[in-house]
């Protein structure tokens, strides 16, 4: 199943595919690691266990993924959890202040590893794929952690399955093969490859489950013509699909979750990387310093204060993205970050139950989903959706009071 993340909201610039250059003065960039030069010790200490040529998806290699992206140079890392295709070039740290911030914090403990190297004012190609590597493994550990979730839950799948109690296909939350993320630097690349593996056109990020493992792709050239050309930015929106992708590809459910659960957890986890930069689907520029739409919490407040936040039995019963309006994805993201913090003796549990998998895959399949959400809401946390809603209210005014 194809599923789009709503990233593509953040721009407003499109042409067909067919009408735009090819890739031209892409950056040349070393043929092996400079950093690790290719010697098993130190590969470990960045968590990387191959170089290409690596197994991609299913069938498909490294070579096949550069073929369809043109045949342009791509730098492949695989560690735990993740295969990364990178056609990134060289970032200029500076223009913003909390980019600054946040990217030096992770290149000082880079040079704790590798001290020797020298450094100058650019991340190179090699070293920018490094620090998206060592991101995408945060991610998911933070992911697994907040869940209570361990590679052993993935173990003796068939006698799991014959309980009543299946977990996917693999060990990968239930993937067969580890998840795919490609970063492109320029839209074309990304083009190429989407046309090629998910039969679309478009040139904003795209995720969907490829193969046996669920892929998420994005580039670098609609966040720099639109303002936005900064790697937080860029890190919160990858940050959210990965998330979106990690709920659907467990337990190999394949978008079971319900729509408010998914999307807050995605916002969560962009929210994290940096607020500023998660206004998809929710309104507001943050390219203007007199914006403050991406304070989302005393928007909330004043939502809670008014009794306006549609009620939990409105938002159970959306099956389809495009259900939550702009000022719900406020709510939503509120109302998980209620879950995990009041109830996250309950996360797990919740998780799993919104999870099941579901074999009917025909004109009920919604209608499952929701008596199936429904159903876990009331036997995990044991409240009506009444009493969701005045707990939520009343944590919201608490907590968003004190951030006035």
């Amino acid at each position: 199943m194809k599923l789009r993340f709503l990233l593509a909201a953040l721009f407003s610039l499109w042409m067909p595919l067919a009408l735009r250059a090819q890739d031209t003065a892409l950056e040349e960039f070393e043929a092996i690691d400079p950093y690790t030069k290719g010697q098993p010790e130190l590969m470990k200490l960045l968590g990387v266990e191959a170089f290409g040529p690596i197994a991609w998806s299913g069938t498909q290699r490294s070579p096949d993924v550069k073929a369809a992206l043109g045949g342009i140079d791509v730098i492949f890392i695989e560690s735990a959890n993740f295969r990364l295709a990178s056609t990134l070039e060289s970032y200029k740290l500076g223009e913003d202040r909390e980019d600054k911030l946040w990217l030096n914090s992770q290149l000082a403990e880079f040079k704790k590893l590798f001290p020797k190297h020298k450094y100058g004012t650019k991340i190179d190609p090699w070293l920018r794929a490094h620090l998206w590597i060592l991101r995408l493994e945060k991610w998911h550990a933070e992911f697994t952690s907040t869940f209570g979730l361990t590679y052993d839950d993935f173990t003796n799948l068939e006698k799991r399955a014959k309980r009543g109690e299946p977990m996917g296909a693999g060990p990968y939350l239930g993937q067969k093969e580890k998840f795919t993320v490609l970063l492109s630097q320029k839209r074309s690349a990304l083009g190429r490859y989407l046309r090629q593996y998910a039969g679309i056109e478009t040139e904003y990020s795209y995720r969907f489950q490829h193969e046996d493992s669920y892929f998420f792709g994005s580039n670098f050239e609609l966040l720099e013509e639109n303002e936005r050309g900064f790697e937080i930015a860029f890190a919160a929106g990858v940050a959210a699909s990965l998330t979106a992708n990690f709920v659907d590809a467990l337990r190999d459910s394949r978008n079971v979750a319900p729509e408010w659960f998914r999307y807050g957890l995605a916002h969560a986890a962009a929210r994290r990387v940096d607020p500023r930069w998660n206004q998809w689907g929710a309104g507001g520029d943050p390219t203007s310093e007199d914006d403050d739409s991406w304070k989302w919490e005393p928007r909330v407040l004043g939502l809670a204060k008014n009794k306006v936040a549609p009620p939990w039995s409105e938002m159970m019963a959306w099956t389809k993205l495009d259900q939550i309006k702009p000022r719900d994805h406020m709510v939503v993201w509120s109302r998980v970050e209620w879950l995990l913090e009041e109830r996250k003796d309950k996360a797990r549990e919740l998780l799993l139950a919104f999870t099941k998998p579901i074999a009917d895959w025909g004109p009920k399949r919604d209608e499952l989903r929701v008596e199936q959400h429904k159903a876990a809401l009331r036997d995990v946390l044991g409240a009506t959706e009444e009493e969701l809603d005045e707990a939520w209210r009343n944590w919201a005014l608490r907590t968003y009071a004190k951030k006035r």
